[in-house]
C-alpha cells in the first residue's frame, strides 16, 4: 500500500520481501487445492474498514457480509445461540458498520494481485526471497543489507515487519528505545486450521440442522470453528489463539491435525476414522512458529499508546515504521490497520 502510494507520486520504490510471495500475513490458497479462494491468513474484513472497502471498490471486488447461526458446544451439549442480548438491534444501529464482518468474494488474493499490478504499473520493483538482516542510516541515505551481501540504497526506508521481527534486524545506529517499545506491545499467536472435506458431513449430524452454521464455539481443545456459509464449500476452519497457540507452536502439523479432528469428533459425536476418511486436504497455518512473524497480530496493552508513539518517530528522518500494530486508529490488528498505516506513512514521507 505504501509502495503504491509512493510510486503514484513518481518516487522510485523497491519492495524487499523475505518470503517467496507477497502479502505477509495475508496468505491466499489456490482454488485448485481448496475449491475456492481460501485464506490461510487474514480472512475477514472487520467494521467500517474505509481504506479496505475503497480499495476493493477500486479493484472491482465484492464484499459479502457474513451471516448464519452461532452454535455452542459446552459439556458435550450442543445449543443454538439464538438469545438476543438486551436491546441488541438498538445497539447495532448505534454501532453502524462498526460491528459488522465481511469477506471479499474474490478473496484477499485478488486484492494483493491488484496492489501488485498497481505497484508495477508505477515502476515499483518487487524483490522476493530477499531477507534483510541490517539497516543503516547516516541521516541522508539508508542502506538495507540482505543475507546474500547485497545492499539496497535509498533516501528513505519503511520497515513493515511484525513487531517481534524488529529485534531480528540489526539497526545502525541502534534503536534500543524502539525495540523496548515493541516489547511492551501485545503480540499474540494463532494457529489456523483449514480442513477441506468431501462433503458438508456436519449439516444434519445428531439430528440437528447445521446447514446455516456460521460459527461453532466449544469448550474443547479448539475453541472456535467456522464455515464458509452461505457459500457451499465443504470446509471447516479451526482457530487456536493466545497461550494455547504458544503451547502448541512446536508441535508437528500432523499432531495439530490430530487435535483438530479429535476436537470435531468430540463436538459432533462422529468417529475420528470417519472424519479422516472424509478429509480431502488439511492446511495448518502455524503463525506462531513462522520465523517471519513469530505470531499473528498485535493487541493493546496499557503501554501500547506510548510504545506506538515511540516507534512511529522516524530515525533521523530516514527510517520509518508501519504495520497493523502501528496504526493510530481504532482498527489495529487488522488488514485495514495495515493498509491504513502504509497509506499514512507514505503520505507522511511525501509531505516532507
Amino acid at each position: 500500500m505504501a509502495a503504491r502510494e509512493l510510486g503514484k507520486a513518481g518516487k522510485k520504490v523497491i519492495v524487499l520481501e523475505a518470503r517467496d510471495r507477497i502479502g505477509g500475513r495475508i496468505w491466499p490458497l489456490s482454488a485448485d487445492s481448496f475449491g475456492y479462494e481460501a485464506q490461510a491468513g487474514a480472512e475477514f474484513v472487520h467494521g467500517e474498514a474505509l481504506v479496505t472497502k475503497s480499495l476493493a471498490q477500486e479493484a472491482g471486488m465484492t464484499l459479502i457480509e457474513t451471516e448464519g447461526d452461532m452454535w455452542s458446544s459446552r459439556d458435550g451439549e450442543l445449543s443454538l445461540s439464538d438469545v438476543l442480548i438486551p436491546d441488541q438491534y438498538i445497539l447495532h444501529d448505534k454501532l453502524g458498520d462498526g460491528w459488522k464482518q465481511y469477506r471479499i468474494k474474490e478473496g484477499y488474493g485478488a486484492l494483493l494481485i491488484f496492489l501488485e499490478s498497481e505497484c508495477r504499473a508505477h515502476g515499483v520493483e518487487i524483490h522476493l526471497n530477499t531477507h534483510i538482516q541490517k539497516i543503516e542510516t547516516n541521516g541522508t541515505t539508508v542502506k538495507a543489507h540482505d543475507d546474500k551481501s547485497t545492499a539496497y540504497e535509498g533516501a528513505k526506508a519503511i520497515v513493515t515487519v511484525p513487531l517481534p521481527i524488529l529485534s531480528d534486524i540489526t539497526f545502525v545506529p541502534p534503536i534500543p528505545e524502539k525495540l523496548y517499545a515493541a516489547s511492551q506491545m501485545g503480540f499474540g499467536g494463532v494457529i489456523k486450521i483449514l480442513l477441506r472435506f468431501k462433503d458438508q458431513w456436519w449439516t444434519n449430524t445428531l439430528g440437528k440442522d447445521f446447514s446455516k452454521m456460521d460459527f461453532m464455539f466449544s469448550d474443547g481443545e479448539i475453541r472456535t470453528w467456522w464455515t464458509q456459509y452461505p457459500l457451499p464449500y465443504p470446509v471447516l476452519t479451526g482457530w487456536i489463539a493466545g497461550p494455547h497457540a504458544e503451547k502448541l507452536k512446536d508441535r508437528s502439523d500432523d499432531d495439530i491435525l490430530d487435535i483438530a479432528i479429535a476436537s470435531l469428533a468430540t463436538i459432533f459425536k462422529v468417529p475420528v476414522d470417519i472424519l479422516y476418511q472424509n478429509l480431502v486436504r488439511p492446511m495448518i497455518a502455524n503463525w506462531s512458529a513462522d520465523p517471519y512473524t513469530k505470531g499473528a497480530y498485535s493487541y493493546a496493552t496499557t503501554a501500547s499508546r506510548a510504545a506506538r508513539a515511540e516507534i512511529l518517530k522516524p530515525v533521523f528522518g530516514t527510517i520509518f515504521f508501519a504495520g497493523e500494530a502501528l496504526y493510530e486508529g481504532k482498527e489495529t490488528a487488522t488488514v485495514e490497520g495495515a493498509l491504513a498505516s502504509g497509506l499514512s506513512t507514505a503520505q507522511k514521507i511525501l509531505s516532507n
